[in-house]
């Protein structure tokens, strides 16, 4: 009986101490938000600022869905994006990498290089299916982006016709990540990332919203993508995936709205610009929780590392901010987070980087900037004078940041893009041109302040070009030249005018003074060749494609206009030798096949033509000059079924005329 008791006493000393652990186990679930980790969401809405959210504050019911996730989450109420720019800052977001050392620092003439390492390779390593829908040109699959994932979802069934179908709208793009997770929902582990582009300019948010937000497009954009986020989470809890999945919402950069004179974005580091929300929840979290410490969205690799036990990339610059997420403390104290805007280099103006810290925020250019964000949020106060010592201490720390980034720095971001998607990424306020990656501030140079309005203005005039608004365009930029005599930007843009109203002669004089002023860049000789061109003066233009490939060995556009004005002349080998290079640096640029094909026929290699022109059609089946070629081709081939094929589907392309 006694050792009965016994038996029964430990028994129950054993229940009570189960019971315990797994009571202190379920207890550190809650707190850790752990449940096990099988799939990872990421949803960006680029464009977002954190204070047009009403979890954020916004006074106005603009995220319903977003506001009731967030009360099971980890809410930061300080994440700073690195640029305001779609590319550069979605570069970040997938790497961990600053700008400076991912190498991507504008849209335009860059692309993610591939020996970036990203985080869905990262993912894909460790068993991971790894999915994209990205609703935006500008982060296409010839972006750089797109290594590492299994899918990547950049072409639109639905294009916006008001932006001539260079992005796709929210509910296309929520419709797709559906689809995608029903695909993948038995997938051992998955990462699906997911780009909202709905937000950013033209603000023209579909019903219910336009009516609801009528005194704010952008507001009604956001609460548009609001129901998108929504319908994800709640497929997620409908498949039983919610408790085993890392969703995260954020966003690339903000959006000025007229703040310090900028309608947009892409040009100031101010707040508004790259203050955006970032909102987290691990499995088994149940409660909100708020964090105020100071993160960014270049923590976004290692915390989702961190929260996976995985080893991150070497030699990145984001913090593990996966203590957060767990209710612990923040891994680092006194933080600054880094952001840059290069854009102003474009109008011979000086840089802005800026250094965020938890009080401070210092913004290094031609008359340097200091603000103290927790007094004077909206940034109007400038305390570079009263505060020396913090504006010394600060400008350190940013030239440290430079200095590490610069010297990680991968060599192979830039990119060269072809005509259209300069003039599509312009239409988007993405203006045409180079960057300067400088880092010391010229005192001759313009502080970015004082071009605020021409830039707003150059922006316009390019949307205006894109809407064939060609003599508003002309008359627009006409005054920025007459107030700007220096800019060599409002010159080139002045030449793309008159290149659209076929005045070449003109384009040429205004390139000319363009390239006098300063303007360096390939794409200046590049397009003053093709006005050369239509002007018949071979051998000037020939000059010009030729100091465009000097300027930029990788300039693919300019060797196949090189190449075609060498066929022009009968060279045919020189030709090929153009088109050959175009091809090798870019095996997915239709056009090079194109003329090659025509080349290839010249020389006699009618097989090697047919594979040209196969290969142009297959990367564009819309190209009606390789149709005409195959075609004729195809006649001399004797084939004349498959001619009248080409034949018919050249005149299916053919524009129509009138009604």
């Amino acid at each position: 009986m006694r050792g009965g008791k016994k038996w029964l006493v430990l028994v129950s000393l054993v229940v009570l101490v189960l019971v315990c652990a797994f009571a202190a186990w379920s207890l550190w679930l809650r707190e850790a938000g752990g449940g096990k980790i099988k799939h990872v969401v990421l949803i960006s809405i680029d464009t977002c600022r954190a204070d047009y959210l009403s979890c954020y504050g916004y006074p106005n019911l603009t995220t319903p869905y977003i506001d009731k996730f967030s009360r099971e989450a980890t809410l930061f109420t300080n994440a700073i994006a690195p640029v305001p720019m779609t590319l550069p800052s979605h570069a970040t977001m997938l790497t961990g990498l600053l700008p400076p050392a991912h190498g991507v620092r504008d849209n335009s003439n860059y692309q993610l290089g591939a020996s970036a390492l990203t985080l869905p390779e990262v993912l894909a390593a460790e068993g991971f299916t790894t999915g994209a829908i990205v609703s935006s040109m500008v982060l296409d699959s010839t972006r750089g982006l797109e290594q590492g994932f299994t899918t990547y979802d950049d072409r639109f069934k639905t294009p916006l016709r008001v932006q001539d179908g260079l992005e796709r709208r929210g509910d296309e793009t929520t419709f797709e990540a559906l689809s995608w997770l029903e695909q993948h929902q038995f997938d051992d582990r998955f990462f699906l990332f997911v780009h909202y582009y709905d937000p950013h300019y033209p603000y023209v948010p579909p019903e219910p919203y336009a009516s609801r937000f009528k005194n704010s497009g952008y507001a009604g954009e956001v609460a548009f993508v609001d129901e998108g986020v929504g319908y994800i989470v709640s497929r997620l809890k409908a498949m039983d995936l919610y408790d085993s999945t890392l969703v995260i919402v954020t966003s690339d950069h903000g959006e000025m709205l007229g703040e310090h004179g900028e309608l947009d974005h892409t040009y100031f580091v101010y707040q508004s610009a790259v203050r955006v929300p970032l909102i987290c929840r691990a499995p088994g979290q149940t409660e909100a929780r708020k964090v105020d410490e100071l993160v960014g969205i270049v923590d976004i690799v290692p915390t989702v590392c961190g929260m996976l036990g995985i080893e991150s990339p070497a030699d990145i610059r984001g913090v593990d901010q996966s203590p957060l997420l767990r209710g612990k403390s923040s891994p680092v104290s006194d933080r600054h987070v880094y952001c840059e805007s290069l854009r102003p280099t474009r109008y011979q103006a000086n840089p802005l980087f800026a250094l965020v810290g938890e009080r401070w925020k210092y913004i290094r250019t031609t008359r340097p900037e200091l603000y103290d964000l927790q007094a004077d949020p909206g940034e109007t106060n400038d305390l570079s004078a009263d505060e020396e010592r913090t504006v010394f201490e600060m400008d350190g720390h940013l030239e440290a940041i430079l200095q590490e980034s610069t010297a990680r720095k991968l060599d192979d971001a830039h990119t060269s893009l072809d005509a259209r998607t300069r003039e599509q990424l312009a239409s988007l306020g993405y203006t045409g041109g180079s960057v300067s990656e400088q880092t010391e501030m010229d005192p001759e140079k313009y502080d970015p302040k004082d071009l605020i309005v021409a830039h707003s203005a150059i922006e316009e005039v390019y949307r205006q070009i894109f809407r064939n608004e060609l003599e508003a365009a002309r008359v627009a930029c006409q005054d920025v030249i007459a107030r700007y005599k220096g800019l060599y930007g409002a010159n080139l843009c002045m030449a793309e005018i008159m290149m659209k109203l076929k005045k070449p002669h003109m384009a040429v004089h205004y390139y000319d003074k363009a390239i006098d002023l300063g303007a360096t860049e390939a794409v200046a000789y590049y397009d003053r060749g093709n006005a050369n061109l239509a002007l018949e003066r071979y051998a000037e233009a020939l000059a010009d494609f030729g100091e465009a490939i000097k300027i930029d060995p990788n300039y693919v556009p300019a060797y196949v206009n090189r190449g075609t004005l060498e066929h022009r002349r009968g060279n045919f080998d020189e030709a090929l030798k153009n088109f050959d290079i175009a091809v090798l640096l870019d095996p997915e640029f239709a056009n090079a096949y194109c003329n090659r094909g025509a080349t290839r026929v010249q020389k006699g290699n009618v097989s090697g033509a047919r594979a040209d022109y196969d290969k142009a059609i297959a990367l564009n089946p819309r190209y009606a000059l390789a149709y005409y070629r195959r075609a004729q081709l195809r006649e001399a081939m004797n084939d004349p079924v498959g001619a009248q094929e080409d034949y018919a589907k050249v005149e299916e392309l053919r524009p129509k005329q009138g009604g």
